[in-house]
């Protein structure tokens, strides 16, 4: 048996997007994993460019945990920050 990818069991995620203006976007996660006390926080924020159909973002990742149990706590060192463009034609 494989073990699963997201063991987590007892936990609480409150998210939200705001709208800024037409051209910008944000996004805000947080996940708690109740059982081993560590957290998730996830941000995002987009542009818009109409003009060139296109998008550029980017976001971070936050693993906060004191031990590296749990969901969170065995990606805890993995934070991230991460870019994108996208473009519809």
């Amino acid at each position: 048996d494989l073990p699963t990818r997201y063991p987590l069991k007892h936990g609480i995620k409150a998210a939200g997007t705001w709208t800024f203006s037409d051209a910008n976007e944000g996004t805000v996660a947080w996940i708690q994993d109740l059982v081993q006390s560590s957290n998730f926080v996830s941000l995002d924020f987009q542009h818009k460019i109409f003009s060139a159909n296109m998008s550029i973002g980017g976001g971070a990742d936050l693993m906060l945990a004191n031990t590296n149990k749990g969901w969170v706590g065995q990606y805890y060192g993995d934070d991230r920050l991460r870019g994108w463009l996208k473009y519809a034609f």
